[in-house]
């Protein structure tokens, strides 16, 4: 029994039992419907191929939607599906880190606070894809790490692909995977090997790009499928939409002027609609976050009705209306490049620092900078740190947030929703520093070294 409650496995599954537990008969656990939820029970109920895939919506959360309530009207089980969902993505990220760092104590440090992350608070009840794709991107973290610890193990590599490709099609934003996966494979492997040596290298290289077909092949199987059956290159026939929204921010009489013959009929609706509403256009001495209202709006009260009236509904022609938004928008944003930079620099400090304001990451933060002073103390006995190894997460905890952000930054506004995602691994990496400096300090401070006459290579990490 003793040797069983020093499992940390043991102790992850109970607090994982313990917060289903807080949730039972809690508001969280009551759907929520939210204005995206017709659009994805509309493509759940679909039968046609050509209709999905010409879609403005991605075939993930509607393929889950079929799945678990098929046509019933009942979307009470989602909530406790889309928990249940995340604790095991927890758990396997647990596993991994586990693996990767070869301490389990270590491991269990860096998933408790997962348990208490903003997105369960902030999209567990809301009937839309984002708590299902933040626990996808968590198990393609963790399948990762585990094949840094195993480069020939095929079945991670299968599961790999097709967790991250699963991601990006429950949701378009985690697409910035594609590009995480290869570029964090590498470094991981070299936190945990430390081998330098040229045939390593040569070898090393080889896995990368292996890693690269891994991720971008099955999205550029999928994207030439769509062009084939729907004439569109693209994940999804909605990245218009989004870059409508900022872009129509800067349209002015000049700007129209400028535009393509072909495009400033559109172009002159909207800049009419916009002056009709008493705005005016982002500037270089704009404080853009004060832009930020205006996005939703450009997209669904000013872009859409004139085209929707040309062209047809959006449920039935996406891609021909996702096409001249996009068309549009590059004509603006090639036209106004300051503008542009001045939105994506101005976003990202406004999202990054959103993105921080967490309870885990102040407290976390606090504590471990508190404790650094530990590390000055001179060493009494061999350590075994496993600083390399929390460095390749720590990597790719920055990757995930700069890579989450800079998409959102490039195409949309940087809403709370979105934030609340982005920094999700920040906690477990502090977490785990923390951890591993309270481990040390037992070592270089005698009187608290373990109580139990545990001798230093017994204290568990």
């Amino acid at each position: 029994m003793k040797r069983l409650l020093k499992s940390p496995a043991l102790w992850l599954l109970a607090a994982m039992i313990f917060s289903v537990y807080l949730r039972l008969g809690d508001p969280s656990l009551k759907p929520d419907r939210v204005p995206d939820t017709q659009g994805y029970l509309e493509l759940a109920a679909t039968t046609s191929w050509t209709d999905a895939l010409s879609s403005y919506r991605t075939l993930g959360y509607p393929l889950f939607l079929r799945l678990t309530v098929g046509s019933s009207a009942d979307l009470a089980p989602l909530p406790l599906l889309h928990l249940l969902i995340y604790l095991a993505a927890v758990l396997a990220l647990g596993w991994a880190m586990g693996r990767f760092t070869g301490r389990s104590w270590l491991a269990l440090a860096g998933a408790l606070p997962l348990l208490a992350s903003r997105p369960l608070g902030a999209l567990l009840n809301r009937i839309q894809s984002d708590m299902l794709a933040v626990s996808l991107s968590l198990a393609t973290v963790a399948l990762l790490l585990a094949f840094a610890t195993a480069p020939r193990n095929k079945a991670f590599a299968v599961a790999l692909a097709a967790a991250l490709f699963a991601t990006y099609q429950v949701r378009p934003a985690y697409l910035f995977l594609i590009v995480l996966v290869p570029l964090a494979g590498p470094v991981l492997r070299l936190c945990l090997e430390r081998d330098f040596r040229p045939s390593h290298l040569r070898s090393l290289r080889r896995w990368s790009l292996g890693l690269v077909a891994l991720a971008l092949g099955p999205w550029l199987l999928f994207c030439s499928l769509r062009w084939v059956t729907v004439g569109q290159f693209g994940l999804v026939s909605f990245g218009g939409y989004n870059l409508i929204g900022l872009s129509a921010s800067m349209l002015d009489e000049d700007l129209v002027a400028e535009l393509p013959v072909a495009q400033q009929p559109l172009a002159r609706a909207i800049l009419d609609k916009r002056s009709a509403d008493g705005l005016k256009p982002f500037h270089p001495k704009a404080l853009t976050r004060k832009w930020y209202s205006q996005f939703n709006d450009n997209v669904w009260q000013r872009a859409m009705p004139p085209l929707e009236k040309r062209l047809g509904s959006r449920d039935d022609n996406a891609p021909a209306i996702n096409a001249e938004l996009t068309a549009l928008s590059k004509s603006i944003l090639l036209r106004r490049p300051g503008l542009y930079r001045k939105w994506i620099l101005d976003g990202f400090v406004f999202g990054a620092s959103g993105s921080f304001d967490d309870a885990w990451n102040v407290y976390l933060g606090l504590a471990l900078l508190l404790s650094l002073p530990i590390l000055l103390l001179p060493k009494t006995v061999e350590e075994k740190p496993v600083w390399p190894a929390l460095l390749g997460i720590g990597f790719v905890a920055a990757l995930f947030l700069a890579g989450s952000l800079g998409l959102i930054v490039l195409v949309e506004v940087p809403f709370r929703r979105y934030l609340s995602t982005i920094a999700v691994l920040v906690p477990s990496v502090l977490a785990m520093i923390l951890f591993e400096v309270i481990r040390i300090s037992r070592l270089r401070i005698p009187g608290l070294l373990d109580s139990g006459g545990n001798t230093p290579e017994e204290i568990p990490g």
